[in-house]
């Protein structure tokens, strides 16, 4: 199902980075959590904007759910792109996205 999401702005400064075992980077942490790895030679769909781009330039990104009670922050392998569009709202797959803290 897809649903409406927002990026966080500042969530850089905001958001340690993942504890050890989750990864050193936010992307790392969303793979070890979903079990899916994205080969940084690969093509790969961003769910922001529909790009192309390959694995290498995909970002973990902070984002959260719009329109529902949950405040929670997730992460979501987006482009750099997507990622700089702080406040930017996407309209995404709900399955893609890992929660933060759990």
């Amino acid at each position: 199902m897809n649903i409406f999401t927002k990026n966080i702005n500042g969530s850089s400064s905001i958001s340690p980075k993942p504890k050890a075992g989750n990864g050193s980077c936010w992307r790392e942490f969303w793979e070890k959590r979903t079990g899916h790895i994205i080969n940084p030679f690969a093509l790969y769909i961003c769910p922001g904007c529909g790009d192309n781009v390959y694995g290498k330039d995909v970002f973990g990104c902070h984002v959260k759910k719009i329109g529902c009670q949950d405040d929670s922050w997730y992460i979501v392998p987006m482009c750099q792109k997507c990622n700089n569009k702080h406040d930017q709202v996407f309209y995404i797959d709900e399955n893609l996205l890992t929660p933060v803290n759990d």
